[in-house]
This record gives C-alpha cells, sequence and structure tokens, in this order.
C-alpha cells in the first residue's frame, strides 16, 4: 500500500462533495487519477480505519472517511483492533 496516494485521495475526497456523492453512489471512476491498488480500494470502501492508519493514512482523513461512510470512527478502531 501506497500511504500516500490513499492519503492524497481521502483529501480530495474530504474536500469535494461531489465526489463524496458520487462516493457513496459506487462510482469506481473516482479511483482513477490516484494510481490505487486493488486492495487501497478495498480498505478504502471498506472504510477498514485500522489497516488504512497502519499504512499511514493520517487520522483526520480517517475520521472524514468514517463520517462520509456514516460510521462512528471510534467503533471501527474497536473492531479492528
Amino acid at each position: 500500500m501506497n500511504g500516500y496516494r490513499i492519503n492524497k485521495f481521502l483529501f480530495h475526497l474530504s474536500q469535494r462533495e461531489e465526489h463524496q456523492l458520487l462516493f457513496l453512489q459506487g462510482d469506481a471512476n473516482l479511483f482513477d487519477d490516484y494510481d490505487l491498488e486493488p486492495e487501497e480500494r478495498e480498505a478504502i470502501l471498506q472504510c477498514s480505519v485500522t489497516r488504512l492508519h497502519q499504512e499511514g493514512v493520517h487520522p483526520l482523513l480517517l475520521m472524514h472517511l468514517s463520517l462520509i461512510h456514516r460510521m462512528d470512527i471510534r467503533e471501527l478502531y474497536r473492531q479492528g483492533i
């Protein structure tokens, strides 16, 4: 996994409401400009915060991802530990 590419994708996702809507609708084209590996995409789609954190993703970006998914980040961390 490449933490920089994931951070870049999640930062842009957190800043662009139209991307968030497309993301929630399952638009896989959002990943195309970020050269993400299939396992990186899957971790983002599954909101695997512990796995993403281990790969160097910034905690604030993980919080934004959990909010987009409408999930409690504390519970996600508990599940992943």
